[in-house]
């Protein structure tokens, strides 16, 4: 996780509820109310299916980790 390892670590690992904006919601990391994903594949394929992939419009946080846990 290079791109968020050491806020991720931090957070996991200490009683810091909060590190520039992030925060852990059931092991997943957010940045205020938005969902960190990494530069991966993965990412570009969710882009895809959330938004070209015939399911339009944002979910909100809890509907994304729904489709994202699919």
């Amino acid at each position: 996780m290079p791109e968020f390892g050491e806020i991720y670590v931090n957070l996991r690992d200490t009683n810091y509820h909060v590190v520039d904006g992030y925060h852990l919601q059931e092991r997943y990391l957010f940045r205020d109310n938005k969902l960190c994903i990494l530069k991966t594949s993965m990412r570009e394929f969710l882009i895809w299916k959330f938004y070209a992939g015939g399911i339009s419009g944002h979910f909100g946080r809890n509907k994304t980790i729904e489709e994202v846990e699919r």
